[in-house]
């Protein structure tokens, strides 16, 4: 693979890990908006209803376990891959290099993804209940336009992340 090449399949990478933070963060807002808590404090002084702070609180350790997890499997399948002479990412580089970049990169894009894709599965089974008022104005017309911007963002995460992989393949 060209050098220019190279760098290409290192920005989408990177791009790949922002979108997937940004679904992953768009969902949990999502999901914290529909229980009714459309404002929140960040920060270290910050005080939050129990239930955000519950829900950040168990985000996190599942966040952590999944990069964990994620960074493992896919380090060690990138030094295996090399060490059979199989394909793995990123052949121009060296073995430690492509394996920093699964292990890391990917791994946190991934994390964020499973997450995320855990906090959308949270909100669609919450959204039926009625009781739920959403962030305040027309809940239904709330829900529709959350439809259409998420479809979006996923969208976005898919392809850059199916382009990452094409690319380190090359």
């Amino acid at each position: 693979m060209p050098a220019a090449l190279t760098w290409f399949a290192l920005v989408v990478a990177a791009a790949w890990f922002l979108v997937s933070a940004k679904v992953h963060g768009r969902q949990i807002r999502l999901e914290r908006e529909l229980h009714g808590y459309a404002s929140v404090s960040f920060g270290p002084q910050a005080r939050n209803p129990a239930w955000v702070e519950a829900l950040w609180r168990a985000d996190r350790w599942q966040f952590w376990t999944r990069a964990a997890a994620s960074a493992f499997t896919l380090a060690g399948l990138t030094l295996l891959a090399d060490r059979t002479g199989g394909p793995r990412p990123y052949p121009e580089l060296p073995v430690g290099v492509a394996a920093a970049i699964t292990g890391v990169a990917w791994a946190l894009a991934a994390a964020f993804l499973l997450n995320g894709a855990s906090s959308q599965a949270r909100f669609r089974k919450a959204r039926r209940r009625p009781d739920l008022p959403g962030p305040g104005g027309d809940r239904e017309e709330w829900l529709a336009r959350t439809r259409r911007a998420t479809a979006g963002y996923w969208a976005a995460a898919v392809i850059l992340g199916g382009v990452c992989v094409a690319l380190a393949f090359v």
